[in-house]
Formats: structure tokens, sequence, C-alpha cells
């Protein structure tokens, strides 16, 4: 997780990058078409939903309901077709799931999907099984010319893609290029097919809605069914622009924050542009990544972090880590209020009833060490904490339910130095210092203290460079720490 998140932020804070938009969707579940779907030619029956177990075949991946489309009066010779979108849509893909004939006992029958269709100039673009003794996909528009001939037609060869009437899934991606004309890319069974396929015809639209298409010549045209028909568009997304307004700034801080301890629910755009180290969640190393990008300039000079602590009880909750911090997201549970804390100038502190963020908002004030202040209970569940280079630590978590001595902060240090310590019950504690040699040179604490999280501050500006060793004695127990001390 460290190494990607520190190529990702150093490549993809200085680009868009590409996701898919979904202009349009019908899996037809509620009972009835999406009330996008419209006629193409005045007077169709358009698209109905119809119960799954009235189609000739069950499709695995529906629901309850399908599609269907049919020119059940004859009145356009046995075509039907539903369409949705607008006249000006543009570069998009149409995928549905089709249910395709073969050999129609009927004679010609096909089903398919269809677009840049419009109708206020009589054109439109189909891709269809024609599975036939022909054995084939067409591709082509609805305009013939004196040899009765259609402008723009290509047929693709279907051998081996199909065996029996069945569902398919079909697909057509559209374009419209530089010069005006529009490139057509087919696929199949979640496989390319064919293409792309110029259209450059006489009259050809450069955009136009999109929709489904069943064809027979009878009275009663050709039952066309097709499920979970979705339109999608490529758009280039601002990684941090969580408000879509062209730029990365405080304001989607305050929304990035506001997802994080559940105000909101990110939607689809926002996950793709607020997860800039793309692990699939947005949490406080997103939050750094974003800080990076409004500050735009080189983190300050540091270790990557590699460890990190958290000691915690009796109001008291320290974080120490071994690189500078740039933020802190802790998961808690507990009935607690944050009454005060030693963060530098510029961070930020955000919580709510199970959720605590913090972090540096300006990168001038590094800190290796946090304190929060709190009156109640807080119990940790979880905690991440990040560096300025992507890295992302999950840090020891020690309560005030143990007797433990924490890691002293800092440690080498010069001249003073912070320890801690937890105490499960009330008891007499000593803290003393020894030298190399196993000589008693101070002891801080000889006293009697209550149950929970101690600190004290050893300043060593009396005593020689060297190593030294803290020792804490309460509950019949000792502990021992070695600490450095360089003049």
């Amino acid at each position: 997780m460290k190494t990607l998140l520190q190529v990702l932020f150093s490549v993809l804070i200085i680009s868009n990058i590409s996701a898919q938009d979904i202009l349009f969707s019908d899996d037809f579940e509620s009972g009835t078409p999406s009330g996008e779907w419209g006629l193409f030619w005045a007077d169709e029956e358009g698209v109905t939903a119809v119960d799954m177990t009235t189609v000739p075949e069950i499709l695995g991946s529906g629901g309850d309901y399908a599609g269907l489309v049919q020119d059940m009066d004859g009145s356009y010779t046995g075509a039907s077709m539903a369409i949705a979108g607008t006249e000006s849509d543009q570069n998009y893909t149409i995928e549905a799931d089709v249910y395709c004939y073969v050999n129609n006992a009927m004679g010609s029958a096909y089903t398919g999907i269809v677009a840049y269709a419009d109708s206020s100039v009589n054109y439109y673009v189909k891709l269809v099984a024609d599975f036939d003794g022909d054995n084939r996909f067409r591709l082509y528009n609805n305009v013939l010319g004196p040899d009765w001939q259609y402008s723009f037609h290509h047929a693709i060869d279907a051998t081996g893609l199909y065996d029996s009437d069945g569902w398919h899934s079909m697909a057509l991606s559209v374009e419209t290029l530089g010069d005006g004309t529009v490139s057509y890319t087919a696929y199949f069974d979640g496989q390319y097919l064919a293409g792309p396929f110029i259209d450059d015809s006489e009259g050809h639209t450069t955009s136009g809605r999109y929709g489904i298409f069943s064809f027979q010549m009878s009275g009663t045209g050709l039952p066309g069914y097709f499920d979970n028909v979705i339109v999608s568009a490529e758009s280039d997304i601002l990684l941090g622009d969580l408000n879509n307004d062209g730029g990365v700034d405080v304001l989607d801080v305050v929304i990035m924050v506001d997802i994080i301890l559940g105000g909101t629910t990110a939607d689809d755009y926002q996950m793709i542009a607020g997860d800039l180290n793309s692990d699939g969640a947005i949490d406080v190393l997103d939050v750094v990544g974003l800080v990076d990008i409004i500050l735009d300039s080189a983190p300050p000079r540091s270790l990557n972090m590699n460890d990190a602590s958290i000691q915690y009880g009796s109001g008291l909750l320290t974080l120490t880590a071994d690189a500078d911090i740039a933020g802190i997201e802790l998961n808690v549970t507990g009935d607690y209020t944050i009454t005060g804390n030693n963060l530098p100038s510029g961070w930020q502190i955000h919580n709510n009833d199970h959720k605590i963020l913090i972090f540096d908002m300006n990168r001038t004030n590094a800190t290796q060490t946090v304190q929060i202040n709190y009156d109640g209970e807080i119990n940790l569940n979880k905690a991440i904490v990040a560096d300025w280079f992507g890295n992302g630590v999950h840090p020891n978590l020690t309560s005030a339910s143990q007797f433990t001595l924490n890691a002293a902060y800092p440690n080498p240090f010069n001249p003073s130095t912070s320890i801690s310590y937890s105490l499960t019950d009330n008891n007499q504690v000593r803290v003393e210092i020894y030298n190399i040699n196993g000589k008693l040179v101070e002891t801080l604490v000889n006293e009697y203290q209550t149950a929970g999280l101690h600190q004290i501050m050893w300043n060593a500006a009396g005593q020689s460079s060297g190593v030294y060793f803290i020792k804490v004695t309460a509950q019949n127990l000792s502990k021992m720490q070695k600490v450095v001390y360089i003049k």
C-alpha cells in the first residue's frame, strides 16, 4: 500500500483520469420501462416491461422483468424501435442483453441496438444479430440508395459465436471524429467484435439518441427482448475535485471530511475523484493527498514513516511516530468530549461519536507527536497515521487497562524526552534513570498514583551524553527502556 500510494500521488495529481459516466440505464425491474424511453417513429407501440417468465429463455443475470419492443400492428413493416437520450448526445457506448434469434421459422428476424438516431432527419445506425443463413452481424443505417444498397453498411462474420436462440450481450461504441465522420466499434458477449467502421455517408448524423431495435417482416413484427440497457460515456475527472467545479481547494477538503465522518455518502463521481490512492476507500490518506495537491509544493524534509504508537486512557491520548505526521484517522467508540490538544498552528481536528480526523493543512509546523485531552471514555478500534509521502501506518494501540511503559519520545533526545506509562490500578510508582553502568542517576517519580495514563518529562541537561535506562516499577512489576542522550 505504501509504495502504490506514493507512486499515485507523484503521477496522478498532475493529470485528469478517465471515468465512465452513466447516461442512461434500465433493467425494467420496476415493472415499467424508464420514463426516458421515447419513440423514433410516430404512433409506435414503444417499449413495455414483461415478466421474465414469458421470455423464451430466462436471463440468468436478469431479474423479474425484461423489456419488449415489437411492431404488433405491422404499421412499420415489422420494425420496432425505442430510443432514449437527446439528439445532441455524442461519443457514448450503448450495451444491452439482447435475445437473439437463429434461423427463425418466419424468415429473417433480428434484434439489436441503435446509436445516433435522429427522427428529425430520419437517420439511425443499428447493430443487429442477423443469425440466419447469412450467419452475420450487420452494422448499417436506414438510408437506401438508388441501387437499393444502404449508404453505410458492414457485414460482420458471426461464425462460432452462437448456437441457437438465446441471450447475448451486445455493445456499440460511437465517436464523432474531428473531420465530422463517425466511428463505430462493435462488441459481442463482452469481447471486441469488429471496427472501427467510419460513417462518412451523405446526411449521416454526428450525434443522436440511443435505443433498442427488433425486426421481422410480418404483420405482427418480432418480439424483441432486452435487459440491462446501459449507456455510458467517458469523462475526465480532476483528482481531488469532489465538488466538480473544475478546481481543487479547501471546499473539496470540507466535502472529504464530511464523507469520512459519515455526514454524507460519496456518490460515484466523488468516489473516483476523492479516492486519490485508488484503494477503494476515502480516508485520511486521501485527505493528505488532497492537501498535497492544494499546497502544490515539496513536502517537508522528513523520513518515511514506518512505525507509530498510540497510548490512551484517563483523559489523555498520545500518538508518537518515527517521522513527521501529516494526518491521523481514529475509529473510536465511547462517550467522550475532546477538551484540548497540542496541535501546532495550521492543523485541523474534526470528530463525531465514532471517528476522530486530524490533519496538517499547511505543512509549516511539523510534528512527530500529537496529544489529545478528553473527558469521558474512548476506546480505539482502528487507526491510520499518514506521512507526507503516501505512507499509511496502523499504529500499535495501548490502553490504560494494561501496565505498560510506552516508547519515550524523542529518542535519541537533547536534552528532554517524554516518558509515559499506564497503570491498571492505583499503586505506588517509582520511575528511575540508570546509566550504562547500572548506576541510579535520578529518581523522577516515587509516589502513589491513580490508575490510568501518566506522562512525565526527563531533562538530562546535567548528565553526560550516552545510553540510559528508564525503569518504571509498579504493581510488583518493573519495565525498562533504553534511551540515548546526545548533546
